[in-house]
């Protein structure tokens, strides 16, 4: 198996150092001379282009997208033309009819898309669900979630195509019901808030922010008969029971990056979808694009088109 990594910011060489592990990194590309020379300090021997036409060109069995999500649906739908494989980091696309797009040329060649919904892959997400599925805290009732980071340099995506997107992915992959109504508001441009109505009543609450002093990672699924609180920063998940006794629920350390790529390469041997499929990647955007909807009519509520 070789893969063409295409780009090389801090995120892109994190992937790279990844892929080179599991031995079928082929080449890193990059337009950016300054992102090909860090590659280059953090991978001596890489072999680098600036071109992505060229690598497509290249002997490769895939290609992983790192680039600015604007570009996402553009360089999948080039790469899918020349028939590779695809991991596209999150989220698939910057709008529906983009990420309907994608999965259309997905189907037409017979490819495989992962798109890099990296917490369906994290130990700590499989521990909570298990929990669920097993009537820990009854049934759901509500979700909460709040993701916050420090400002950044470079980041263009917003929030909602930056943050939110985790949580979306998070949470509709939990519930697994349709979702009735979306309603998202704006406080500024680096603050939303989703609010999310599933079928069967359950409510998910979601924050996402990108001017934060204390970065903060976390959900809380409450139940019937308690909560599950899963902290990403802090590595900890805990059950709560309604009488406040706490228990922490083990899970394996092993990093989730590392197991989503090991399942795009699995998907691509066996020619089965991998758990974050291109339907996952549309259906997120498809939630996004309502959210984005309701922002900019005020918080109006949104139907799924």
């Amino acid at each position: 198996m070789r893969i063409a990594l295409c780009g090389l910011g801090p995120w892109g060489r994190t992937f790279a150092r990844t892929l080179d592990e599991l031995g079928v990194l082929a080449c890193g590309v990059d337009p950016s001379a300054e992102a090909r020379a860090a590659a280059r300090v953090a991978l001596p021997g890489l072999a680098l282009s600036g071109s992505f036409a060229r690598a497509l060109a290249a002997d490769v069995d895939a290609v992983v997208i790192t680039t600015p999500a604007v570009t996402h649906a553009r360089l999948t739908l080039a790469a899918l033309a020349a028939e590779k494989h695809v991991l596209c980091e999150k989220p698939l696309a910057m709008s529906l009819v983009d990420a309907r797009e994608v999965r259309a040329g997905a189907r037409a060649v017979g490819r495989i898309v992962l798109v890099g919904h990296v917490l369906e892959y994290a130990p700590a997400t499989a521990a909570l669900r298990d929990r669920i599925a097993r009537g820990a805290i009854g049934a759901i009732v509500a979700i909460d979630a709040e993701r916050r980071q420090a400002p950044r340099c470079g980041r263009a995506s917003g929030p909602l195509w930056e943050l939110a997107v985790h949580d979306v992915g998070l949470v509709t992959r939990t519930v697994r019901a349709p979702i009735e109504r979306v309603v998202a508001r704006a406080h500024g441009p680096a603050e939303v808030e989703i609010s999310l109505d599933f079928a069967g009543g359950i409510r998910a609450e979601l924050r996402a922010g990108t001017a934060a002093s204390t970065p903060r990672r976390k959900t809380v699924v409450r139940g019937e008969r308690g909560w599950l609180e899963l902290d990403e920063l802090d590595h900890a998940l805990i059950e709560r029971d309604c009488d406040g006794v706490s228990v922490a629920v083990p899970y394996a350390a092993t990093q989730p990056l590392r197991l989503e790529c090991e399942a795009f390469l699995t998907a691509i041997r066996a020619g089965t979808p991998p758990p974050s499929d291109v339907d996952m990647g549309v259906d997120v955007v498809r939630v996004l694009d309502a959210a984005a909807s309701s922002i900019a009519l005020g918080g109006a509520p949104m139907r799924l088109c």
